[in-house]
């Protein structure tokens, strides 16, 4: 790197060291996936897929608004099957271990199966389960609506004091 800038030097080594990273982890799949070595996810069975909390406890349920991950240890590309209380929702690739993602109490709510299979074999490697709790028809409300209805109780309180 003889004859660049100091500044564009570091630019040059961050993008190579990042790089060099996403190299690793393609050659060494999971070795770093999110939250290992917290919670049971310490040791996971390999091929097995599982959800699991933001502590990395494999979960079967969780409350809606709460943040939970997917994973098949030993794995990074899998075909994954989903299917909402019996409907199919996703069929196709997918990448795994999945970012967080928080439950919408609005839609979420609901039991899912996960089907997780070799991507170049199409052998099956597991299924599990999860249930998210929650919702209510007041959870769907916007806050013009919440807004609305304070203020008719606000009048009513007002009328009744007076």
């Amino acid at each position: 790197m003889r004859g660049i800038s100091g500044g564009l030097k570091g630019v040059l080594n961050v993008n190579y060291n990042y790089a060099q990273f996403r190299v690793n982890e393609a050659i060494r799949p999971s070795l770093s996936p999110v939250l290992r070595g917290l919670g049971d996810a310490a040791s996971p069975i390999t091929g097995q897929p599982r959800y699991f909390d933001i502590n990395g406890n494999t979960i079967t349920k969780i409350a809606c608004g709460q943040p939970y991950m997917f994973e098949v240890p030993g794995y990074t590309n899998i075909s994954l099957r989903v299917t909402k209380d019996g409907v199919e929702t996703f069929n196709g690739p997918f990448v795994v271990p999945m970012a967080p993602y928080t439950s919408n109490c609005d839609y979420d709510p609901g039991q899912y199966e996960a089907t997780a299979s070799d991507l170049s074999t199409g052998q099956v490697l597991g299924k599990t389960t999860l249930t998210i709790t929650g919702g209510s028809i007041f959870s769907s409300l916007s806050p013009t609506t919440w807004l609305l209805i304070g203020s008719a109780a606000l009048l009513l309180f007002r009328r009744k004091r007076g």
